[in-house]
């Protein structure tokens, strides 16, 4: 059996009938929108079943993912098919010149060289660990040209900065209008998702190594279909969380291939690397009846369910509750920014944070609240930014250097952000106050506020509220804070 592999794999018949149905049953799953769209009664007629990462090709060949390739071969042992593979299609880029001498950590060392033993697969290292440091050492390493994919503008300048403050050399750019190319470049793939295939292959011809930063968000479609399309000899993807709370984490892997090496967070800790962030529950005691009512109303539709021995997930009206109850918690958390005496908690400490000296992040999930927040803080005289979606350009990257060296004290900022390579090395007191259970998000959100700080010992604030849903998401974040400083 023959294969070609370049931006993506492809399998030549004729494939063994047992291989050719292995190998589709492990790039399938069940579609975790479909399932979810069952369980709360939902129309699921335009949702697929199944998410398959492979597809026919011409000549009744089989096309897969470039991260599949390990487990390929694995199957291929399994099966007793023997596997030509032809690897002209791969592209090698331009030698890289450069002699700058890293400040690298030991943990940091090993990761490049597993990368550049593994040629292709993912590094995981937790926030505040140095990924990007890491990350272009294993480029100089690698000693070839270099595309950087990146999925935010903040993430592209940071970028940008470190290859310049480590390596000495200009930085290619694509994205928001500018195309240079240099031997490394970081490209943002909202830009490069609508080139064409073709363009992307001449593109990654260009470049020996594809660098795929916050690696986790590759199952969605757009950066699929770039880092999927760059023929690039070798691949690395780059994440603190390897996996996603949306059922798609197999995705990770076939896009970008195995792990090749994890810092463990425990060591980062032990070591001095990390600082222990100092969690604080704080009760606002704030309920809202009209979900409590819902919630009873829930619970005494599912006793009657059984009573009649109806599963209560395919009660007619436990559905309709359902459907209901996922409209009213929206309800429930527009309810709670806007009330009052839980803001002004929250506020008073916010100024007892400040006034310890904190350069403080507050993170809230509703855009209205971090300004409305920010607004008051900022008339009681405290430097501080709202940093939400709407703002771009030149005026988010001064709130960000503001930040960064003290003369904004504060931002009021949307979780979003928490799992986009915030970097803000001075972060040193986090308030969390609208709550989710992403544990992807949490581990993210805690990892930006755990970088040693002399004097002051992180600290995050977590607002707890009264309704039973709100303190399940809490009890869910605190397990996820933990295990992000190597915590059982």
């Amino acid at each position: 059996m023959k294969a070609t592999v370049a931006s993506e794999i492809t399998l030549y018949p004729p494939i063994q009938p047992a291989l050719d149905d292995a190998v589709k049953a492990a790039l399938t799953i069940d579609n975790p929108e479909h399932v979810q769209a069952t369980k709360q009664g939902r129309w699921t007629g335009e949702i697929e079943r199944k998410i398959r990462g492979w597809r026919h090709g011409g000549g009744n060949s089989l096309v897969l993912p470039r991260g599949f390739g390990k487990q390929l071969r694995q199957l291929c042992a399994n099966h007793s098919a023997r596997l030509e593979v032809d690897w002209s299609g791969l592209a090698d880029g331009e030698p890289l010149q450069t002699t700058m001498q890293l400040p690298l950590r030991p943990y940091q060392v090993e990761a490049i060289e597993a990368a550049r033993q593994g040629r292709q697969g993912l590094l995981v290292m937790p926030c505040g660990g140095g990924k990007t440091v890491a990350a272009i050492g294993a480029i100089q390493r690698f000693g070839c040209s270099a595309l950087v994919l990146v999925d935010t503008k903040d993430l592209q300048a940071q970028w940008r900065a470190a290859v310049r403050k480590f390596l000495d050399m200009d930085v290619g750019e694509i994205g928001d209008g500018k195309e240079t190319i240099e031997p490394i470049t970081v490209a943002t793939v909202q830009t490069l998702r609508r080139w064409d295939h073709e363009s992307l292959d001449a593109l990654g011809r260009r470049f020996g190594l594809a660098v795929l930063d916050e690696a986790h968000v590759v199952p969605a479609q757009s950066v699929a279909w770039v880092f999927g399309s760059l023929p690039c000899r070798y691949r690395l993807g780059l994440t603190a969380t390897p996996w996603r709370d949306d059922g798609l984490t197999p995705l990770i892997e076939w896009h970008c291939g195995p792990t090749l090496h994890e810092v463990d967070r425990a060591y980062l800790y032990e070591h001095g690397y990390l600082a222990e962030v100092e969690v604080r529950k704080v009760a606002t005691g704030w309920t809202w009846q009209t979900w409590e009512d819902h919630e009873t109303k829930m619970t005494a539709a599912k006793k009657a369910a059984k009573d009649r021995g109806v599963k209560p997930d395919q009660d007619r009206e436990v559905k309709r509750l359902q459907r209901t109850r996922n409209k009213l918690f929206g309800a429930m958390v527009k309810a709670m920014v806007a009330d009052e005496p839980r803001n002004a908690q929250i506020l008073q400490d916010s100024q007892a944070l400040l006034a310890e000296g904190r350069q403080v992040v507050l993170f809230s999930s509703s855009v209205d609240h971090c300004r409305d927040l920010s607004a008051r803080l900022a008339a009681m005289g405290h430097r501080c930014e709202a940093l939400v979606g709407p703002v771009k350009g030149k005026a988010r990257e001064a709130m960000l250097d503001g930040f960064r060296d003290g003369t904004v004290r504060m931002l009021c900022a949307t979780i979003q952000l928490a799992a986009k390579g915030l970097d803000l090395p001075n972060l040193n007191a986090i308030q969390m106050t609208t709550g989710g259970r992403a544990k992807t998000r949490m581990v993210q959100m805690i990892g930006r506020g755990a970088r040693p700080c002399e004097g002051l010992q992180p600290v995050l604030l977590d607002y707890v509220d009264e309704p039973g849903i709100l303190k399940g998401q809490f009890y869910a974040r605190a397990r996820a804070y933990r295990e992000a400083m190597g915590q059982r």
